[in-house]
């Protein structure tokens, strides 16, 4: 399948590809046991190691759409996946004094 001409790639699409991604992946790991059951997964302990060896491979890894404005990865193509598995909505929690920060968030979104 051609990312390019549908604008992403099913989970379907991509199991059985090999993939990097940090040894505690969260609400993920649970998606990727149900999802990539083929796939060969590659844990690196901490996130510094794996923004390492990613920056090395041609082996893909994951990244969020939050996190992604923060990545200067010129030589990589970031396909969205477009699963309803691979979208979480998560809540942000501060103090009202504090809600300027959150919005910042949402403002470069």
């Amino acid at each position: 399948m051609d990312a390019r001409e549908d604008g992403g790639v099913s989970f379907s699409d991509l199991d059985g590809q090999s993939f990097l991604i940090v040894r505690e992946f969260g609400i993920w790991d649970e998606v990727i046991a149900k999802k990539l059951k083929r796939s060969r997964i590659f844990r690196q302990k901490n996130m510094d190691g794996l923004q390492e060896i990613v920056s090395a491979s041609s082996i893909p890894s994951f990244v969020t759409n939050i996190s992604l404005r923060f990545r200067d990865d010129t030589d990589r193509v970031f396909v969205p996946i477009t699963d309803e598995e691979a979208t979480k909505t998560f809540y942000g929690i501060c103090k009202k004094a504090n809600i300027r920060l959150l919005k910042r968030i949402k403002a470069v979104n």
